[in-house]
């Protein structure tokens, strides 16, 4: 593989949790196969030369910093929290697309306020799209009040992003015959860690069976 990637997702980087852990390992995949590997993710900035349109180096790969994170509030706090990241996201796609010759975007598990959105701009930039999907929830993965704005806007990447995008790129044989059925022009199956494996006909996964197995985890974020 070669030539420049963007990889976009707001989530903390490069030290955080379950996402991060995650994000980073497929930007450190991508750059073990080759790839010139151009991360936006949010990041506590702490230093002028940090800025969020300047990259900073970080492993193999270089790190857009989007000043900030992306905390569990309320939808009106969220959705100021997305609407900031996309703006700076947008900013660095400009200069990558045209100081670093990116024509690739990979969108890390993103709700619809920020993948459609990137999506769009990307598309605009004559960049090809991939959007990855880790997961799908449930409306009782979500609390409270932010129960409905948090699964209405994850339910609208499955609706409006396959058939924008390039390919998609899932950890489920579920995931990937709905991606299908919106449209996606191609679909990539990377099976992930789990007990039960849904059928392709099954719109919601069901909650998983306690798995006969403990995985143990030693080391940052």
């Amino acid at each position: 593989m070669t030539g420049p990637i963007a990889l976009a997702g707001a989530v903390p980087y490069p030290y955080g949790g379950a996402p991060t852990s995650r994000m980073r390992s497929m930007a450190h995949g991508l750059a073990e196969a080759g790839a010139e590997v151009h991360v936006i993710a949010t990041h506590d900035v702490t230093n002028a030369a940090a800025s969020g349109s300047t990259p900073i180096s970080s492993g193999p790969t270089l790190l857009w910093p989007i000043p900030g994170g992306m905390k569990n509030e309320k939808p009106g706090g969220l959705l100021e929290q997305h609407s900031r990241f996309v703006v700076g996201a947008l900013s660095c796609l400009r200069r990558m697309r045209g100081e670093y010759g990116v024509k690739m975007l990979v969108i890390y598990n993103q709700q619809a306020s920020i993948a459609f959105p990137l999506t769009l701009a990307a598309r605009s930039l004559g960049m090809r799209v991939f959007q990855q999907y880790a997961e799908q929830q449930v409306p009782e993965d979500f609390a409270g009040r932010t129960r409905p704005f948090h699964y209405a806007n994850q339910r609208a990447t499955l609706l409006l992003s396959p058939s924008r995008t390039s390919g998609s790129i899932v950890i489920s044989r579920a995931l990937a015959s709905l991606c299908e059925r919106r449209g996606a022009p191609a679909t990539l199956l990377v099976p992930a860690l789990t007990s039960t494996e849904q059928g392709a006909a099954e719109p919601m996964p069901h909650r998983a069976a306690k798995a006969p197995f403990v995985l143990t985890y030693f080391g940052l974020g």
